[in-house]
């Protein structure tokens, strides 16, 4: 007996298309430049020794918005856009979309 269980796909048969984004890491290895001189700077001539309990977490919000934005240009480097390949000829899928009570007027835009 033939069971027909989930296929798996083929890495080569799924298309992968990298995106051009050299405009936005020059951008990014200028903001890194800038954000680095502008940390150094905000650390060591403008903390208030004076009032630590206040410049201290400033201080670390600005470390915590380089480090934020160093993940999100992380995402965002090398962008990848991947398509599914063609369905096998034969193949049927099974679409379920629970509902109660519901018109089919409402139902329309979903199926």
């Amino acid at each position: 007996m033939a069971t027909r269980g989930p296929r798996l796909i083929a890495p080569e048969a799924i298309r992968t298309e990298v995106l051009s984004s050299r405009f936005a890491q020059i951008v990014t290895i200028g903001y890194v430049g800038v954000a680095i001189w502008y940390l150094w700077w905000r650390t060591f001539n403008t903390v208030n020794t004076d009032a630590l309990a206040i410049s201290i977490p400033f201080l670390i919000a600005d470390y915590l918005g380089f480090f934020f934005f160093g993940m999100f240009a992380m995402t965002l480097w090398s962008r990848v856009r991947r398509s599914a390949p063609p369905p096998a000829p034969g193949l049927t899928v099974d679409v379920l979309i629970p509902t109660y009570n519901e018109d089919s007027e409402i139902l329309r835009p979903t199926i």
